[in-house]
């Protein structure tokens, strides 16, 4: 039996949800998006999420570092991506022993990898394997 997740998208780049909106929505049962880590926090918090999926600089100011860092002792199914290769590498250390999905933007290979993991969680084969940018 199929069992579709409800996934938490912290993202601010609208060209990119957009993106993930069209290329997900068969493999999503909820879809909750949001731009502000604080609100994604409450989300989480209040929601039923199986699945988060962050970028790692939101704006100028802002990074989804508290997010992650409050979803390591709550979340194993973590997917962090950003175009910031350099900190992808040190969050994949500090976070490494989660087991979370660290993907770089600019790769032409991210989207397609969510999309690969939305599947098999989907099929029931829900284990999220470490992953290089």
């Amino acid at each position: 039996m199929k069992k579709f997740p409800n996934v938490l998208l912290l993202e601010d780049s609208n060209f990119i949800i957009s993106i993930m909106e069209i290329m997900f929505t068969s493999y999503i049962n909820n879809f909750f998006i949001t731009d502000d880590a604080k609100e994604a926090l409450r989300i989480f918090y209040q929601g039923d999420i199986d699945i988060v999926i962050s970028d790692v600089h939101l704006g100028e100011f802002n990074t989804s570092i508290p997010l992650l860092e409050e979803l390591k002792f709550r979340s194993e199914k973590v997917i962090v991506h950003s175009t910031d290769e350099s900190m992808l590498d040190i969050l994949k250390r500090k976070y490494q022993y989660k087991g979370w999905l660290f993907l770089e933007k600019n790769s032409r290979i991210w989207v397609r990898s969510i999309k690969r993991y939305l599947q098999m969680y989907t099929d029931g084969r829900n284990e999220l394997r470490a992953s290089s940018h």
